[in-house]
């Protein structure tokens, strides 16, 4: 269990110093093989690992394939839940993470060809979600350090919302923000994802329980009017966002 628990630190810790230690050959190598990310759409993933112990096995790959996605910026915003493994003491902390891909067979082709997931290890849950419409909000962060994060999935159930309750959402969204009570905000607003019928949207929230997200969602514009319908999933604590360049 010690490498597990050292191979979830190890990876942010790997992203940092990767960022921190290269920034000159990185510089050169991002420009010349990063890839465009126009045109490209935003899925949710919602990681699991039931047996942890597997990890060690594959980690040195796992954390290769990890980082690279990263750094070539086809994944930002994850949050990991250090306390779901303690109900299954052999799993590994849940995750969360965005993913960007042309299209829904594209971003479950390049997850099925992870080794994590290609090796049975993990398995996931992904949602299409848009475009990030709102980050962080660092300088209220802090405020709510002791609040666990909760992701919460939106499924609208029509394109034609009015507009009234488009700008009430947009408000409440904003103010709620602008509290730092929610994160990382990603809205299909234009109706890209052209599979769906419906606009969905995901955004983290910090909240003390379970109880407090439905209270804190029931309340936004799109519930009261029934417009649509939302699941919650507990992540735990912020990990890593986009990667950033230092030059």
């Amino acid at each position: 269990m010690k490498k597990i628990i050292m191979l979830l630190w190890c990876m942010p810790l790997l992203f940092g110093c990767i960022n921190t230690n290269n920034n000159k050959s990185e510089k050169t190598k991002d420009s010349s093989e990063e890839p465009h990310t126009f045109g490209m759409n935003n899925y949710a993933v919602i990681w699991s690992t039931p047996n942890g112990e597997l990890l060690h096995e594959h980690n040195e790959a796992i954390q290769s394939e990890f980082t690279h996605l990263w750094k070539t910026k086809k994944i930002e915003n994850a949050y990991f839940d250090n306390e779901s493994n303690q109900v299954t003491p052999k799993s590994f902390p849940n995750v969360v993470f965005f993913l960007k891909a042309k299209s829904k067979n594209k971003a479950t082709a390049l997850l099925n060809d992870l080794t994590i997931f290609k090796q049975g290890i993990a398995s996931y849950k992904i949602f299409p979600v848009g475009t990030l419409w709102l980050g962080r909000n660092t300088e209220v962060g802090l405020q709510n350090g002791n609040k666990r994060s909760f992701v919460t999935v939106w499924e609208t159930k029509s394109r034609n919302l009015d507009s009234e309750t488009l700008k009430e959402q947009s408000n409440k969204i904003l103010e709620l923000w602008s509290k730092g009570l929610i994160e990382n905000i990603y809205f299909d607003t234009e109706g890209t994802q052209d599979t769906n019928e419906v606009k969905d949207f995901v955004f983290f929230t910090k909240a003390n329980s379970i109880e407090d997200v439905n209270i804190l969602c029931n309340s936004l514009p799109f519930s009261k009017n029934n417009s649509a319908i939302y699941k919650v999933f507990e992540v735990g604590v912020f990990w890593f966002g986009p990667f950033e360049d230092k030059h």
